[in-house]
């Protein structure tokens, strides 16, 4: 490639920058570009030549060009010709330094933070107060997808690596019952959801029942609970349809001796019986010997006492009364 005008000339395509007719209209970024084409020309003229110290010279002859004559330079068709042949390789000089910027800077910033403390510089130079006080909590909390962040915890982890009895030692579940509003924090928690992931018999293992209730003031909770409204609520003809009578009944009998109950009352009315017989049969005996007596004329005994017999063992006669004599 030469110096000179082309043989033919150049058409540029419609992307190629125009040339201006006049010297003014230039840019700086034209005047470099004409530059930079016209020594990447003067490098391969000297690559041809074999020769690369050619290059200086149609350098500084640009360079000392009088104002007038480069100015009469600038309206050369082939000027065109350099200027986007100066626009298309810094263009790619550009690209090539962006990518190789790309593929250092990350190396090259890991190498400066390893000489840089980074927490120091934060707290020398960051308000980190200034920062909380602009966050809005609420809005960060509303936007959150709480649900989602629980589905993505593993409570199974959570609680094997907890010393459940140590945190409980350190409650004092009184003063916490007493402060909580229990339905509104249960009224914001799937319960249904948190219930399902857990294994809630692992963590019961774990927990020491009689200790947790022994440091509880039962007495205090149960004087908060309304009985009336438990009751009320209770379904009985419901519990008692869940029960098997017949075999609580079976259970209540095998544990008492039913047959010596009976034994037992069956004996007492017998002897009551017999005693009632026995007292009926003195009193007829009684009346029947009353009778005998005034038949015969005897003295009157009194009630049991027996009656007179002699020797023979027949009943003496009566004594005779003073009416007789």
């Amino acid at each position: 490639m030469h110096l000179g005008p082309p043989d033919a000339p150049i058409s540029a395509s419609p992307s190629a920058p125009r040339v201006p007719e006049r010297g003014p209209g230039w840019t700086g970024v034209d005047a470099a570009d004409a530059v930079l084409g016209l020594a990447l020309v003067a490098i391969d003229t000297a690559r041809r030549a074999g020769s690369l110290p050619l290059v200086g010279a149609p350098l500084r002859a640009v360079a000392a060009l009088p104002g007038t004559a480069a100015r009469v330079a600038r309206r050369q068709p082939w000027v065109d010709e350099l200027l986007r042949r100066g626009d298309r390789e810094r263009r790619e000089a550009l690209s090539r330094a962006d990518a190789l910027a790309r593929r250092v800077a990350p190396g090259l910033v890991d190498s400066v933070m390893g000489f840089v403390d980074v927490n120091e510089l934060v707290r020398k130079h960051v308000d980190l107060d200034a920062l909380a006080a602009e966050l809005d909590v609420d809005a960060v909390v509303a936007r959150a997808d709480l649900q989602r962040a629980i589905d993505r915890v593993d409570i199974d982890g959570i609680v094997a690596g907890v010393d459940l009895q140590r945190i409980i030692d350190r409650i004092d579940v009184d003063a916490v019952i007493a402060r909580a509003n229990i339905q509104a924090v249960i009224d914001r928690v799937d319960v249904d959801a948190v219930v399902a992931k857990a294994d809630l018999m692992k963590a019961i293992d774990r927990v020491d029942i009689d200790e947790v209730v022994a440091g509880v003031d039962l007495e205090r909770i149960i004087d908060r609970v309304d009985v009336d409204a438990v009751v009320a609520r209770a379904d009985f003809d419901k519990v008692i349809a869940k029960l098997d009578l017949i075999e609580l009944a079976e259970f209540v009998v095998e544990g008492i001796d039913l047959p010596g109950i009976i034994r037992s009352s069956t004996g007492s009315m017998a002897s009551e019986g017999l005693r009632e017989v026995r007292r009926q049969g003195i009193g007829a005996d009684e009346r029947v010997s009353h009778v005998v007596d005034r038949l015969l004329r005897r003295q009157e005994r009194a009630p049991g006492q027996p009656t007179p017999r002699g020797r023979d063992g027949t009943a003496a006669p009566a004594a005779p009364s003073g009416s007789d004599h």
